[in-house]
């Protein structure tokens, strides 16, 4: 057993200087408290807890506007995102996914989970959750407009991040450290290793088998997972704030290091890590997003806060993603009209019969005649043979 010796300060976070090789862009107050933020189709999402999520044009990020707001009518706290939708860690109330592609959102469809819903990272079809003290969560999201937990995996302390990385699941597990989840198969998520860390794992992020934990006061904690029932703590980088986030670009680390704001280590020897920049926000730093040589802050009352980190080679560029399911249609089922996109061109609508009864451009409204009747409908696209038709439910 690894023992713990721990010394804890009860002094305030001495940041030292204000900034080193990252310089401010931009920064905008908003309601809430900014616990997360994600980018995507030019703009950023902040999690805004009671305020719902946040949608902010950066298309000129030295003066960051609001676009508009989304309730989630619980805490907004955890976000991911892959193309065009963006995936809220809900609290109470789940596993919330929106379609974004363009402002304002539609929420599509959500899933309770066991647990209050902290953290969300998304791999293909499948959402992984941390799920507070129930531990890891995984979703099949294949449907965006019908997600459903299909495994569960407790863990001992109280799951605050999770980052998936190839057949593993990594946990920060707050007080128990590091979890390492088999999720090989997802319907079946297994522990299978675990680093007890020195502090609080409240962020994770993973890449090649190397677990990078932000680990409250004991700042960055670099493990070797590569033999996931025996991790190694290889390295580490004791940051001067709270560590509370991590974002892995390039060869480095961006670590939200609450109130002493950014910190960017040099992990390219992940067994000797080295601060090379940082900017001490006026908040609370509580996660990042690294994109287009910005550095996105959720800065907590401070909200967003917007970085030039462009003198580090992140390699991390905004990637369009095609919508998987090709048409999307919202609400479904409906009684009126129902918003249909996900494709530029015209669909065509097809009752059960095979009978063609309408024609309309997506994105677009179809709303059936008064001599239309109730049933399931076909919407198939015009001339991409790619995309998948889809089943509607019309209902007077």
């Amino acid at each position: 057993m690894k023992l713990k010796t721990i010394l804890i300060l009860l002094i305030p976070a001495i940041c030292m200087a204000d900034s080193l090789n990252v310089s401010l862009l931009g920064s905008l107050s908003l309601p809430g408290s900014a616990s997360d933020v994600a980018f995507t189709n030019g703009r950023a999402y902040v999690a805004a807890g009671s305020e719902g999520i946040r949608i902010v044009d950066l298309a000129d990020p030295t003066d960051p506007v609001e676009l508009f707001s989304h309730p989630t009518s619980s805490f907004a706290g955890g976000l991911g995102v892959f193309g065009n939708f963006l995936y809220v860690a809900n609290f109470a109330l789940g596993l919330y996914i929106l379609d974004v592609t363009w402002p304002p959102p539609s929420e599509l469809g959500n899933v309770i989970t066991a647990g209050y819903a902290l953290d969300v990272e998304v791999r293909g079809d499948y959402a992984f959750i941390a799920q507070y003290d129930c531990g890891l969560a995984i979703a099949n999201i294949l449907n965006p407009m019908s997600p459903a937990i299909i495994g569960e995996e407790d863990t001992p302390g109280y799951a605050y991040g999770v980052a998936p990385d190839g057949n593993y699941c990594y946990v920060a597990d707050r007080g128990t450290g590091l979890r390492v989840m088999d999720v090989s198969t997802p319907t079946s998520p297994v522990e299978v290793g675990s680093w007890d860390t020195y502090g609080e794992a409240t962020g994770v992020a993973a890449r090649d088998g190397i677990a990078y934990v932000a680990d409250g006061l004991f700042g960055l904690r670099i493990i070797d997972c590569s033999t996931p029932d025996s991790p190694d703590e290889i390295g580490s980088f004791n940051t001067f704030g709270n560590a509370e986030g991590v974002f892995l670009a390039g060869h480095y680390a961006f670590v939200a290091d609450g109130e002493c704001g950014l910190r960017v280590i040099d992990v390219s020897d992940p067994t000797d890590p080295d601060e090379v920049g940082f900017y001490d926000t006026d908040g609370v730093a509580k996660n990042v997003f690294v994109v287009n040589d910005m550095a996105l802050i959720a800065d907590d009352d401070n909200d967003l806060v917007v970085l030039d980190v462009s003198y580090f080679d992140t390699g991390v560029k905004e990637v369009k993603l095609p919508c998987k399911m090709g048409i999307l249609a919202h609400p479904n089922p409906f009684n009126s009209s129902c918003k249909i996109d996900g494709l530029t061109g015209k669909v065509e609508i097809f009752d059960i019969t095979g009978k063609r009864i309408d024609v309309i451009t997506s994105p677009g409204r179809w709303s059936p005649s008064p001599e239309t009747p109730s049933g399931i409908y076909l919407v198939k696209p015009v001339l991409d043979d790619k995309a998948k038709p889809i089943k509607i439910s019309f209902l007077r």
